[in-house]
């Protein structure tokens, strides 16, 4: 294993500081469970790791202007059993109830499993389906993205390393909008995913206003199925047979280059996810009615 100079700022400005010190690679640790592995395997070489576990600043979920805001270092098992996170952004509590192990939900952050890009990184999925936004922060500078954005800059090597995501905004779903999410791998806990989907349709007069499908761990990054969304504009609901098969058609075709690996086969993948996709369709789940006055900071 290379050998890395270890530090623990003790407040942001501090950890932004060595982030953005251009003399040396410097990578931020939060959870540790990627990067860890990642450095230990010589995947990733940083001079410095930054380890950001006395940053209690960035560990909160709050109501703000109509967005569910997660700080970066909130741990996936604070994002399950978030009240908050459950009422208004049921998806991505259920993501959450999935994601690894119990052990490994009290250690994983959600702004770690961004920044790993990782191809089967589960929070990037219901967060794309979600619209979500988010906030970067460099010692001097910050700056807000859409997350789907971000996937397509970091695929072009245009992510910058000094920057450091700090926040998730994540917009409340409305009351007209359906939601579902799943994720299938060759065992029920702490598997690798070979598919998993996350899909919000809001709703008209019983007609589809607007739908946001994604998914991932099928192609090299997660996606916006763009196209099968189109599909399902102004149809009515129930959907018909024929819609949700001309949609899953048109998904086929989005999903280029679909990862073949020991988990499993291209066609598998792309097999599965058409399979989740067709379930979501038939199982949309409402939002629960709540009273917006009622949200308040956890």
């Amino acid at each position: 294993m290379v050998e890395f100079e270890y530090v623990t700022p003790s407040s942001l400005e501090a950890a932004l500081q060595v982030l953005g010190d251009a003399s040396h690679t410097a990578m931020a640790l939060a959870g540790g469970t990627r990067l860890l592995i990642d450095v230990r395997a010589g995947v990733v070489q940083p001079a410095i790791l930054v380890d950001l576990r006395h940053l209690d600043t960035l560990e909160y979920i709050r109501f703000d202007d109509h967005c569910v805001a997660i700080g970066a270092r909130t741990t996936l098992a604070q994002i399950e059993m978030n009240p908050l996170i459950q009422r208004y952004v049921p998806l991505l509590a259920e993501m959450a109830s999935s994601f690894g192990s119990p052990l490994i939900r009290t250690s994983a952050t959600l702004g770690g499993n961004i920044a790993s890009f990782a191809q089967v990184a589960d929070a990037v999925v219901p967060l794309l389906a979600l619209d979500s936004t988010l906030l970067f922060q460099s010692a001097g500078n910050r700056r807000r993205q859409q997350l789907s954005a971000f996937i397509t800059d970091h695929r072009r090597a245009a992510a910058h390393a000094h920057e450091l995501i700090t926040e998730v905004s994540v917009p409340v779903l409305p009351g007209n909008a359906l939601w579902f999410y799943a994720k299938l791998g060759n065992r029920k806990a702490n598997a690798i995913p070979i598919a998993s989907v996350a899909t919000v349709i809001t709703i008209q007069s019983q007609r589809i206003q607007e739908a946001r499908i994604a998914l991932g761990a099928i192609t090299p990054a997660p996606l916006r199925a763009t196209h099968a969304e189109a599909v399902l504009l102004n149809e009515s609901l129930p959907l018909r047979d024929q819609t949700i098969e001309h949609c899953l058609a048109v998904l086929a075709t989005e999903l280029q280059d679909p990862l073949d690996d020991m988990v499993a086969s291209a066609g598998y993948r792309v097999l599965m996810g058409k399979a989740l996709l067709r379930k979501a369709l038939y199982h949309l789940r409402p939002v629960e009615q709540g009273d917006n006055k009622k949200m308040r900071e956890e």
